[in-house]
């Protein structure tokens, strides 16, 4: 006869393999939602060329696994194509629509600059307007008081990047009592030292734009959403405008819904769910792709000298960058052997949404790229993507010669790796679909690149062996080609190969470098769904 013991034990097994059980049947029953969404419905289109960007996003959708994707292109002021794949919300089976509204994230800090710009022209502000002429009242650290509203915008105040938990978890609505949340948020920065010389070192910062937003609010005696309305959605004519999420019941759908990874599969969130609405200024508009597509070719216009909404030197402050390649609310990307103009561009994500938007004077063109998912790296891939396509279908007679005309220091940004990881000090890199150990490459020793990189970066050696890979090279006095000869050896094994004209591409290096920026999104601490840093 069995042992009491015995039959607690048994017991407990068979209520350990029913609670497996159980776990395995909820998983089967909820497998099209683990991974990404299985919807499969066909994309919606317009427009002369609205066909290729459907079948464009259709298969980028499917290669990044994402819940749903949008783009627009428009060339000489004309919509060419509009094209929408996936769903509202995963597992529901609700197609996105060509006009659905997405969370831009920081491309909101251009809409913020915009609208100050516009304050400046009427007179309510100017641009060497001080923290310390704005808020007179507080006591501030001395530090921050000649700090200027030019340099919160261009990143370089020495603003921190967010704010503390404390302020993140505040959740007013807009109005009043927002404003003032923001106004009392801001100024308990400006009481503690900055964490930079202001105008020496860029600092990418959420905080800066709100203390930007806030000194518009202290000039005007107007909300920074009234603001933004006032100056730039009502002269633009953005109807499809708002500030959060996009309302959309859940009864209903009528509008998409964000997502993010919870455990192993992407969850739909609440149509509330954001960051702090006192942080705004950084990162909470949402518009259409027609929308957003007219906000920015309204400064594609601006560069060309015909925009109507600011004159043409402001339009042409708010494109020159200071540090970083950062201007205000854009990022200027030199030319490129896909791209030979000069991209202005942003992008941004609350972590549940992700947009890309760019203009290219030189092309006059504008492409604009949402999607409701929370990946960043495979939604910042497909957007990369779908604004190359762009450019290289519709060319301009320039592109060729200026192509030409490039300099050799453009593969900078190339690598003939797909991945990379280390083994401690040695570098692992995946060339198709397998990872080796680097033993060399042109004949030079991996360990050779290693010690170089280290003694010259610094501890910034291994981003720059990854993402910068040509530049060490180059500094080794060893210019890299088209392709590169490696020799390598499967991880785990001794055997050595040699791998014959391995293609230098930009999209490996890009995939590298979301590769590197999902390591750092998964280093922040978790916070509430509302309490995420915004890009």
């Amino acid at each position: 006869m069995p042992s009491k013991s015995g039959k607690s034990g048994m017991l407990w097994s068979f209520l350990v393999f029913a609670a497996l059980l159980g776990l395995a049947t909820t998983c089967f029953a909820f497998a099209p939602w683990l991974f990404g969404s299985r919807y499969d419905g066909p994309p919606r289109s317009s427009g002369a060329e609205g066909e290729w960007l459907a079948a464009k996003i259709a298969d980028l959708r499917r290669e990044k696994s994402l819940v749903a994707l949008g783009a627009m292109v428009t060339v000489d002021g004309e919509v060419v194509a509009t094209a929408a794949v996936g769903e509202r919300m995963i597992g529901r089976g609700v197609s996105v629509e060509l006009g659905d509204r997405w969370h831009l994230g920081s491309i909101s800090k251009s809409i913020t600059a915009t609208m100050i710009a516009r304050l400046i022209e009427s007179g309510q502000m100017q641009w060497s307007d001080t923290v310390g002429q704005r808020f007179p009242g507080p006591p501030l650290h001395d530090d921050w008081k000649p700090v200027t509203l030019q340099q919160l915008l261009t990143h370089t105040a020495g603003a921190p990047a967010n704010f503390p938990l404390t302020v993140i978890l505040k959740q007013p609505a807009l109005g009043p009592e927002c404003t003032a949340a923001r106004r009392q948020a801001v100024v308990d920065v400006l009481t503690v030292k900055p964490i930079g010389k202001p105008g020496e070192k860029f600092a990418y910062s959420n905080v800066g734009y709100t203390i930007a937003a806030a000194m518009a609010e202290e000039a005007t005696g107007v909300s920074w959403n009234e603001l933004v309305e006032r100056e730039v959605f009502e002269p633009l004519k953005l109807t499809g405008a708002g500030f959060g999420p996009p309302k959309s019941p859940t009864a209903t759908l009528d509008q998409p819904r964000g997502h993010r990874k919870v455990l192993i599969r992407k969850v739909g969130m609440g149509d509330d769910a954001d960051n702090t609405f006192i942080m705004a200024p950084a990162g909470a508009v949402h518009l259409t792709l027609a929308d957003l597509s007219r906000y920015a070719g309204e400064h594609l216009r601006g560069e060309l000298g015909t925009a109507r909404l600011l004159s043409v030197d402001s339009m042409k402050q708010l494109h020159t960058p200071r540090l970083n390649q950062y201007a205000w609310g854009w990022v200027v990307k030199s030319p490129t052997s896909k791209i030979p103009h000069t991209v202005y561009w942003h992008n941004g994500s609350n972590t549940m949404w992700y947009a890309l938007v760019a203009f290219i004077p030189g092309k006059n063109m504008v492409v604009a790229v949402t999607s409701n998912d929370g990946d960043i790296a495979n939604a910042e891939s497909a957007a990369w993507e779908v604004v190359e396509a762009a450019a290289g279908r519709f060319k301009t007679e320039q592109d060729e010669a200026l192509r030409a005309a490039l300099p050799a220091s453009v593969l900078a940004k190339r690598s003939p790796f797909a991945a990379v990881r280390w083994n401690e000090t040695q570098p692992e890199v995946q060339v198709g679909d397998e990872w080796f150990t680097l033993v060399a490459l042109d004949d030079l020793p991996a360990v050779e690149i290693v010690a170089f990189s280290r003694t010259t970066y610094g501890e910034r050696w291994q981003k720059r062996f990854e993402e910068d890979l040509v530049e060490v090279l180059e500094g080794m006095k060893h210019r890299p080609g088209e392709t590169v000869r490696l020799v390598v050896k499967p991880v785990g094994s001794e055997e050595t190969r040699t791998l014959e004209k391995v293609p230098m591409t930009e999209a490996n290096r890009r995939a590298i470098y979301a590769e590197a920026l999902k390591r750092k999104l998964e280093q922040v601490p978790s916070a509430p769904v509302n309490s995420t840093p915004a890009r």
